[in-house]
């Protein structure tokens, strides 16, 4: 079975070099690689192709900067393989990802005689003061989804899945990933975790994340988020300003605080232990 990997990319060549060796070097072979290279200016990326002696590497140039998630979606629509996964420039995959990937599937598809599971997993986060694993709920249910990111920034599935809900929502300033999970777990049934960090979330190159963005963005993805969620829930609204608060550069306003401090009242441990946490490390009290 072919697996497609989709890596967007924009001026940052070195760290895109360690990306695509970390999918090559991957423990299976039946890879296809698709770099889509977002309009860069920088002119090491011509040389890119020629780095690489694989001809698993497929490289697409956008002409104008389109975006990271208009260059995911570029990547699927054209993706040969029978099943996709993603991975951001700045990180890197351990060498035994994919097959990981492939014996979970083949796993869960006997057991429970299903060709279409969604699977995610744990990644370790290299901060500058600690390395630390995240992303560790063993399932991620559709209504556990719509009240917090619990699957992180990459899936793997069938490439059809994604097609049929519809791929990134392109107009989403930030959380695209976050608000595809939500139609594909909610089409599709819970995502399940492998039970292994095999994602490497690099933070520490020093170059912009989605946690550097303007507190602007990613309230406005936390608006279009809230309004794209169908019924959603006084609990559930709630629960997505967890997410916003998480962001330091977000300042909340006296209302959203007592919603917030409404849910470690809620009988959800898990609800409950992150409003705690945050209550405990932004001083969410009036």
């Amino acid at each position: 079975m072919l697996v497609s990997v989709y890596i967007p990319s924009r001026n940052r060549f070195n760290l895109l070099r360690r990306a695509i060796t970390s999918v090559l070097n991957q423990s299976v072979e039946s890879l296809e690689v698709i770099v889509v290279d977002d309009c860069s200016t920088d002119p090491e990326y011509e040389t890119l192709l020629s780095c690489f002696n694989d001809q698993r590497l497929k490289v697409i140039r956008n002409s104008t900067a389109l975006g990271a998630c208009t260059s995911r979606n570029i990547a699927i629509k054209i993706a040969n393989g029978d099943f996709v996964t993603g991975l951001d420039d700045d990180d890197f995959f351990l060498p035994h990802r994919i097959e990981a990937f492939m014996k979970k599937h083949k796993e869960i598809a006997s057991d429970k005689n299903t060709d279409s599971p969604i699977l995610f997993s744990s990644a370790l986060l290299l901060g500058t003061d600690s390395n630390k694993i995240v992303n560790t709920s063993k399932t991620v249910a559709a209504n556990q989804i719509r009240m917090q990111n619990f699957i992180g920034n990459q899936i793997f599935c069938r490439t059809q899945q994604l097609r049929e809900v519809g791929l990134f929502n392109e107009a989403l300033p930030a959380w695209q990933d976050w608000e595809l999970w939500i139609r594909l777990v909610r089409r599709f049934g819970s995502a399940i975790n492998c039970n292994t960090p095999t994602y490497i979330i690099d933070e520490t190159h020093g170059l912009a994340r989605i946690s550097s963005r303007p507190s602007n963005i990613i309230r406005m993805a936390y608006e279009m988020v809230s309004a794209n969620i169908p019924n959603i829930s006084p609990i559930e609204r709630s629960a997505l300003l967890l997410s916003l608060r998480s962001y330091p550069q977000v300042s909340l306003t006296a209302t959203e605080k007592i919603q917030l401090l409404y849910l470690i009242t809620q009988p959800s441990f898990v609800l409950k232990k992150i409003a705690l946490k945050l209550h405990n490390k932004f001083s969410l009290s009036l």
